[in-house]
């Protein structure tokens, strides 16, 4: 059964660390307020608050954990 976070994603648990991975590096390249292509302002971009949503599921957070066991 594929459990459906909160935040949307459909992938399959074993794609979770990948997610978080790249969610860690959305967060960090936002940093400072910097912006990317696909911000509307400082501090109001979609991926960015995807990945914030994703940084604070404990289930994803527990495959992560998981993967690097």
């Amino acid at each position: 059964m594929t459990y459906r976070s909160p935040h949307g994603t459909m992938f399959g648990r074993e794609m979770w660390h990948l997610i978080v991975r790249r969610s860690r590096n959305v967060v960090a390249a936002h940093a400072d307020d910097a912006m990317c292509d696909r911000c509307a302002g400082p501090g109001d971009c979609h991926l960015l608050r995807s990945a914030e949503g994703y940084l604070a599921d404990p289930e994803m957070l527990a495959a992560e954990r998981e993967a690097l066991s």
